[in-house]
């Protein structure tokens, strides 16, 4: 039987890390696979990503335009609505005369919090004539009649920074950003976040709207895709592929992949780590994809069990390699700082 193709999607693996790199990651397979690969496209100077690295290996513009409504096909199945709108919960910290933002997934937030408190907030954007609906923790959605042309940036270019950079413009930027203010006061009166304040937990108040737009459309069309990334997923339905939770690693990968190309899309962890400029968070990550995936992906290059590895991580740039590519000695192996790409 041919071997299988895979392309993996590593958001963030070569950074940007907000702050900067002062320790790159020991990965000297990844500096192999880099030397020996054939290189796809430029790197470009922007905030780390976690979806971008699955709408590249999907052949989609990294944008994060039409991510609600993308998210949405997967997150409420049973829900259809002319125009979607993410509308995250978030934690606003003040510092000075500025406000920070962290996104949910910093929050350990549950789903009945999430319930209740989208329930609260579902009171501010009524008169926009906007359904809110909580099917996760950390997503939440305006089901909407039209798409209201909003420009917002992603929760990613703004994590850990001042909210300001980002908030919404466009047609009725009043009434949207009143209804966030108003947000705002309904989460502060809500007992969920009493309760979890006297926990010592950060208290859900506020919530970020982006994403809108029509969904993405892929341009690749795998056999199958692996991830447990809902972006990740839903192209994969929409690409027509076999859509399986991810694996543990590449050995448990390739014990269940058929020929035929794949993609592995990774979640975002790492890509939030190198968002918020957490180094040490972003280099135990990175390492971990060396010993879990591109060590022993490299490994099946070698013996013919792999046929050709692509990497993606999401800045713009692809890796190609098959076993013949190895053979490549004459190409030098850089250290990993060479490849990084810098933050904005």
């Amino acid at each position: 039987m041919p071997a299988p193709t895979l392309i993996l999607a590593a958001p963030a693996l070569l950074g940007p890390v907000r702050g900067g790199v002062v320790e790159p990651p020991r990965a000297s397979e990844l500096e192999r696979l880099l030397a020996r690969s054939d290189r796809v496209g430029e790197a470009r100077q922007a905030a780390a990503a976690p979806p971008a690295a699955a709408l590249e290996a999907f052949g989609c513009p990294p944008s994060p335009g039409g991510l609600a409504a993308l998210t949405a096909g997967e997150d409420l199945t049973n829900e259809v609505a002319p125009a979607w709108l993410r509308v995250d919960p978030i934690h606003l910290r003040p510092d000075q005369d500025r406000l920070l933002l962290f996104h949910a997934g910093t929050l350990g937030l549950t789903l009945d919090e999430a319930r209740a408190l989208a329930e609260a907030v579902a009171e501010a954007f009524r008169p926009l004539g906007a359904r809110l609906l909580a099917p996760c923790p950390g997503r939440w959605y305006l089901a909407l009649e039209a798409d209201p042309g909003l420009e917002a940036a992603p929760p990613w270019a703004v994590a850990g920074r001042d909210v300001a950079l980002g908030l919404p413009s466009g047609p009725e930027t009043g009434a949207w950003r009143r209804a966030l203010t108003e947000a705002q006061m309904l989460l502060h009166a809500h007992p969920a976040n009493a309760a979890r304040e006297a926990a010592g937990r950060p208290a859900v108040n506020g919530v970020w709207l982006w994403g809108g737009g029509a969904p993405p459309e892929p341009r690749r069309l795998p056999r199958a895709v692996w991830s447990d990334a809902p972006e990740a997923r839903a192209l994969g339905r929409r690409a027509g592929a076999a859509v399986e939770d991810l694996p543990a690693g590449f050995e448990a990968w390739r014990a269940r992949a058929a020929e035929g190309g794949h993609v592995v899309a990774l979640g975002g962890r790492g890509a939030w780590d190198a968002a918020y400029g957490d180094e040490t968070g972003w280099r135990g990550w990175v390492e971990a994809v060396e010993a879990e995936w591109l060590a022993p992906a490299l490994e099946a290059l070698r013996t013919g069990a792999l046929a050709r590895l692509e990497l993606v991580t999401g800045d713009g740039r692809r890796w190609r390699l098959d076993r013949a590519g190895l053979r490549r000695f004459w190409r030098r192996i850089r250290p990993l700082s060479a490849w990084l790409v810098a933050a904005p």
